[in-house]
């Protein structure tokens, strides 16, 4: 009888946690889908108009947050998502690279409480929330320029939060963070030798 006990017991637990299992499976994918669905070809092409792509950035980055705060791996969930289109896997880092990134500055400027997440799911910019640039816009902005990289001002994988009062007070030398960004764009095929030797040259002078 006890070990009757045991048996039962052992296969409503090894049940449940197979339960458990299934059901963060499934909400991976309903996450990686809801992702891809913000991401689509014309975003991962570059050819949705700015507006649009700085909407669709904000809600990939609340995206990433909320899977995040259900401790579902963000890294993980790229990856499945990204992996429903055809990418070279340099595009696939470069992007998991970027995507990331957005996500710990948002985290670091408090852009997700109540209000702006309100904001965010109705296409308004958030505002930061956090340090001395509290109040203002959190908006995206192109890493290279079109003078560094032509063409690439379109693409999200260059895009990356800028605070509104320092939008316009960007040095046009490539920094640390514009060589890091082109040298995996390098690597994903999206800019020439050319292109990028010119920018390693720029950074340096």
């Amino acid at each position: 009888m006890f070990s009757r006990i045991i048996f039962v017991t052992t296969a409503l637990l090894i049940g449940g946690l197979y339960a458990v299992r299934s059901d963060r499976v499934g909400g991976m994918n309903r996450f990686a889908d809801r992702l891809a669905v913000i991401l689509d070809e014309p975003m991962i092409n570059g050819w949705t108009k700015e507006k649009e792509r700085c909407i669709r950035l904000h809600q990939a980055t609340l995206l990433l947050h909320e899977a995040e705060e259900q401790r579902f791996d963000v890294t993980e969930l790229i990856e499945l998502s990204l992996g429903k289109f055809e990418l070279a896997e340099g595009y696939s880092i470069a992007a998991q690279h970027s995507l990331k990134r957005n996500l710990a500055e948002a985290q670091d400027m408090g852009l997700f409480t109540d209000e702006n997440r309100e904001r965010i799911l109705s296409g308004q910019t958030p505002l930061v929330a956090y340090g001395i640039f509290t109040g203002d816009r959190a908006e995206f902005r192109p890493v290279l320029d079109r003078h560094a990289a032509p063409g690439l001002d379109d693409n999200f994988l260059n895009m990356r939060y800028t605070v509104e009062s320092q939008s316009d007070n960007k040095s046009r030398r490539p920094g640390t963070e514009a060589v890091n960004l082109a040298h995996s764009l390098f690597c994903a095929s999206l800019i020439d030798s050319y292109t990028f030797s010119r920018l390693i040259r720029r950074s340096r002078s």
